[in-house]
């Protein structure tokens, strides 16, 4: 059975469910790119299954998703892309933009460079990362004020460029460490804002120790009464509490934390029984029905593609 590294008095701390999230989905960062760019620049980037990050070092951007409006970036600023879209970042809405190929190419020429733009990928096997932000934003924007609020995101990101731009031993390793620790602090820094959706429930008063012993404790046998409960809620008042903040209804919720769970366990050498005993079921057959209604494919296909990915 999955353990975090954070536990207090047996259970998981409120915001130790982002960690738990980001361990059972495999999620890492990946960095894509650190140019320094001219006056005109524009970056295409196709649909990826993963959560894609932009981090204006130096001078300003603007993000474009089809179907949003554009968000300016001012220098220090952060904006995720969490559902995978494609998108283009450029310096203005107005700029034809490139393949990255190309954009690259923008350093080698004779024009100042006015912005340095950081460009990375959050990852996970199977594109799992993407039940962790179901609830975000097709953009989330960090401002410079929001970030200067924020302790750890205030240390986080003036770090994360020192090391890019250092040579100093282990900086791959460091980078590796900073770009989670990135990702963990955006999520906990959403999660105190009036749009936090998923995140802010970590943060609720009543759905904080909800969102707790479900991560803490995914193979009990919960019902909507004993997380009310738990809650301090009527019944009523907690089913509508969560599904308006977390966007579903509880049990789905902690289905869905339970397939992922037994998804990271398939990756591994556990048997079928194990797995489906230790996220809360007695049945082989309805631990499979479970698994692929919630993932699309077997617990054996899953294990399969899994290994694949591996070699």
């Amino acid at each position: 059975m999955l353990v975090s590294i954070n536990r207090i008095s047996g259970s998981l701390t409120v915001s130790d469910a982002v960690s738990n999230w980001m361990e059972i989905t495999s999620t890492y960062g990946v960095l894509v790119a650190r140019n320094k760019l001219s006056h005109r620049w524009a970056l295409e980037l196709p649909a990826r299954p993963t959560i894609a990050f932009h981090l204006v070092e130096k001078g300003h951007a603007c993000v474009r998703v089809v179907g949003q409006a554009p968000v300016r970036i001012a220098e220090g600023e952060l904006v995720l892309v969490p559902h995978g879209q494609a998108h283009v970042i450029g310096d203005s809405p107005a700029t034809p933009p490139c393949s990255l190929d190309e954009l690259k190419q923008q350093r080698m020429d004779a024009r100042p460079h006015v912005t340095t733009l950081v460009c990375g990928e959050y990852q996970s096997e199977l594109g799992l990362c993407s039940q962790m932000t179901r609830q975000l934003p097709d953009v989330v924007h960090f401002t410079a004020e929001a970030i200067r609020k924020d302790p750890s995101l205030r240390v986080m990101i003036p770090m994360l460029c020192e090391e890019l731009a250092s040579v100093r031993p282990g900086r791959e390793t460091v980078i590796e460490h900073l770009l989670g620790a990135l990702l963990a602090c955006a999520l906990r820094a959403w999660s105190a804002s009036p749009e936090g959706g998923w995140p802010a429930a970590l943060v609720d008063v009543s759905l904080g120790p909800v969102m707790s012993a479900i991560h803490a404790r995914p193979q009990k046998a919960w019902t909507v009464e004993s997380l009310a409960k738990v809650a301090h809620l009527s019944r009523a008042a907690f089913a509508r509490r969560f599904r308006e903040t977390v966007g579903e209804p509880p049990l789905e919720y902690v289905t869905r934390v339970r397939m992922s769970l037994a998804a990271q366990h398939l990756r591994g050498s556990a048997k079928l029984s194990e797995v489906a005993s230790a996220v809360g079921y007695t049945s082989e057959f309805a631990f499979s029905r479970a698994f692929k209604r919630a993932l699309g494919v077997s617990p054996r296909e899953h294990r399969a593609m899994a290994q694949a990915a591996r070699r």
